[in-house]
């Protein structure tokens, strides 16, 4: 063998590691790269809650709730709804029978925008008012959307508002 021949030989076989070596690099940052990227939904949902007297006995209860889409996949909410409980003042004896009033609003589809969907990284804000007696010591405002993934409700988020901070521990 002549060292011509050597390296002819030598340079085939490393081009020929060479391209193995690049396809199982390919190969496994490909894999590598799904493992990470989530493929489901998934929403952040955020509130405020403020509330502002409107007469005597009324008081109004404003909830800005912002969806933020969390995930790497388009989320297409289809609905949605926001609740508002009314926390009444309880004695000791009361505690066990907890009742409270409930308000609600359901959203839809439209309640999206015009799009009806939320691509990756983008948010939409939306606006709940409810007109509900003063006599209330609380509220407890609870925004939830469903999952178009599965049949349960995934993406909520609770907040609690005084309405009368000053009675609160008055017994």
């Amino acid at each position: 063998m002549t060292a011509d021949t050597i390296l002819t030989c030598t340079t085939i076989m490393f081009h020929i590691v060479l391209a193995v070596a690049t396809i199982v690099t390919g190969w496994w940052a490909v894999k590598k790269s799904r493992l990470f990227r989530e493929e489901r939904p998934f929403l952040k949902v955020t509130q405020s809650v403020s509330i502002r007297p409107i007469s005597e006995n009324m008081v109004h209860v404003h909830t800005a709730a912002i969806l933020h889409n969390m995930s790497k996949v388009k989320v297409e909410p289809k609905s949605g709804y926001c609740v508002v409980h009314g926390i009444p003042k309880l004695s000791n004896d009361d505690v066990q029978e907890t009742n409270t009033d409930e308000f609600m609003v359901k959203l839809n589809e439209k309640d999206w925008g015009d799009k009806g969907f939320l691509e990756p990284g983008e948010s939409h804000k939306s606006f709940f008012d409810f007109i509900v007696s003063n006599e209330y010591l609380a509220y407890r405002s609870y925004v939830a959307i469903d999952n178009p993934e599965s049949q349960e409700t995934v993406w909520d988020d609770v907040e609690i508002v005084d309405n009368k901070p000053e009675e609160a521990y008055d017994a």
